[in-house]
């Protein structure tokens, strides 16, 4: 299920599984809307009445493993292991490599006899979806603004709150293309692109790989079909290109289009369909994964995720995100959205929840929290979301195009359309940077944060400038991941301070202070440090109490006279 979204005419629409999400009350919302009223179903669905939706987890790959745990585990799950389970009675869904995993429909005595088998190590269930009254929908006609001048056209209204414009000033005068080398993977629903405004997209021939993991076939995208489209009202913001009307920010970029959202079917969450368009993104050349998409049910009745599962080591996806933040891929997901009814405490969704990945919430056109974006802290403490894009339209509304009709554009309201501007944005300071890695641009675009020097569990590190966070990166790189425990290492590298005047420790080895040390905050500010011996080794300790947020230390090497 998504966390979505939809558009709003009259009022301000999200939805739920408890009831219809509406930003509701807060906002004077009317009502939610349904996409499994109008998008009709790619295929016939199975028949799995009387069955259970299982994760199968192996012991092994079949064979000693490979001296390399990467190596490990990007190899294939065991064939004979996997027609066993077959054998057993049950109906194999998808394969998870970095997790030798298999998800599966089985009844009862299946599963008891799955469980049986000598190399199974676990058998445990997914979780299951609510079911709740659907309104009918309304389709009120949009208010549309006039046309800006920039060339960004209605999209301009959010993107230059990021510092897109600047971005591609900046590329333009170095003679690149926007996205230009880039592969951007999308995981969502359906991609309905009938729309004038992916014409350009589909005719240059650059979405290079698409799946449909609902349907099990190779098309997920279809081409000529005009109706609502979550998965095309995402892509719009950053492939999408109408002259005169909008661009998308990144239109030079490949796409990997994934469909991993069975919106018509409301039973078993599609935990394992996300996890596997992750795996199949990093196999494909994604350096940049947008998932729009989140996982977590009812928020206080049995079927929902307990929050302690929301420590971004624990659910599936989860733990596909961080598989691929490990194979240098940026992952970046919406930090999803609060049902009408106020939620005491975090409210992170899966898999936003994982580490070293970007989650995205999203702000107002004053950079105030949205009330429908959820938040953190993780279960584990860490500061959740990340970062935050910027609603501008009336409601925290983001343009998108129009997949319904051939009109120009519409507004929506949910942290889906938040992810993409974010992810364009990251795509963007990529290829600006100087050839980075993905945890140096995770890293720059949390330092440009506008909140770098006090994150919190709404805003995370704030809505980031494309600008800085190029400088940062073409200053010489970045050395290790935000969000570590206060350290330091050689060189320059961020630390995450927790605020106050407690001593930052220089690795215990270290006889000796190998030369003149600055520390500097998100803004570049120098604040000046005092080097003591601690009880373990050397501690750098701030003159001053300095507030929390994310810190550089570089040290200048004593150079031989």
């Amino acid at each position: 299920m998504y966390y979505l979204e939809v558009l709003l005419m009259t009022g301000f629409f999200t939805r739920s599984r408890r009831v219809p999400w509406g930003i509701g009350q807060t906002m004077g919302l009317v009502m939610g809307i349904s996409l499994s009223l109008f998008a009709p179903l790619v295929s016939a669905a199975p028949d799995h009445s009387g069955k259970s939706k299982v994760w199968i987890h192996l012991r092994d790959k079949g064979a000693p493993p490979a001296s390399s745990q990467r190596v490990e585990e990007g190899k294939p799950l065991f064939g004979p292991y996997l027609e066993e389970i077959a054998r057993a009675g049950a109906t194999l869904e998808v394969e998870l490599k970095w997790q030798n995993a298999v998800s599966a429909w089985v009844d009862p005595p299946t599963r008891e006899r799955v469980s049986r088998l000598d190399f199974v190590s676990s058998v445990t269930e997914f979780p299951k979806k609510a079911h709740a009254p659907l309104p009918v929908p309304d389709f009120s006609p949009l208010t549309k603004t006039g046309r800006t001048q920039n060339s960004f056209g209605q999209f301009s209204t959010v993107f230059n709150h990021v510092g897109i414009d600047s971005a591609h000033a900046l590329l333009e005068r170095e003679g690149a293309m926007p996205g230009a080398g880039l592969t951007v993977a999308i995981i969502d629903a359906d991609f309905f692109l009938g729309h004038a405004s992916f014409s350009s997209l589909k005719n240059s021939g650059r979405i290079r790989d698409q799946w449909d993991f609902v349907a099990k076939t190779p098309a997920a995208v279809e081409p000529n079909k005009l109706a609502y489209s979550h998965g095309g009202s995402v892509l719009s913001l950053l492939a999408g290109v109408q002259p005169g009307v909008l661009s998308g920010a990144v239109p030079f970029a490949d796409y990997l289009l994934y469909r991993a959202e069975d919106d018509a079917s409301e039973t078993f969450v599609e935990e394992d369909y996300v996890a596997a368009a992750i795996e199949r993104a990093v196999d494909s050349g994604a350096q940049v994964i947008n998932i729009s998409l989140g996982y977590r049910y009812e928020f206080d009745e049995g079927d929902d995720h307990p929050y302690a599962w929301m420590d971004g080591r624990t659910r599936p996806a989860s733990l596909a995100a961080l598989g691929a933040a490990r194979r240098n891929v940026l992952v970046v997901v919406s930090v999803g959205n609060l049902p009408s009814q106020p939620v005491v405490g975090p409210s992170l969704v899966s898999p936003a929840d994982a580490d070293s990945i970007l989650a995205v919430g999203i702000v107002d056109a004053s950079l105030q929290h949205c009330l429908y974006s959820c938040t953190g802290p993780a279960a584990d403490g860490r500061i959740k979301p990340d970062l935050a894009s910027v609603g501008p339209m009336a409601g925290c509304r983001v343009p998108t195009s129009d997949t319904r009709t051939e009109a120009e554009f519409e507004a929506q309201a949910g942290t889906s359309f938040a992810a993409p501007v974010i992810a364009a944005l990251a795509a963007l300071v990529w290829q600006a940077g100087g050839l980075p890695v993905a945890h140096q641009v995770r890293g720059a675009l949390m330092l440009a944060g506008h909140r770098a020097q006090n994150p919190d569990n709404n805003l995370g590190y704030g809505v980031p400038n494309a600008l800085q966070a190029i400088a940062l990166l073409r200053s010489g790189g970045l050395g290790i991941r935000p969000g570590m425990r206060p350290h330091a290492l050689r060189g320059r590298n961020l630390i995450r301070y927790s605020g106050g005047s407690h001593p930052i420790r220089l690795p215990s080895d270290l006889q000796e202070v190998p030369g003149n040390l600055e520390l500097r905050d998100a803004r570049g500010q120098s604040h000046p440090v005092l080097v003591k011996v601690g009880a373990v080794g050397w501690e750098i300790w701030p003159e001053r109490k300095l507030p929390r947020g994310i810190y550089w230390l570089k040290v200048f090497p004593i150079l031989p006279k």
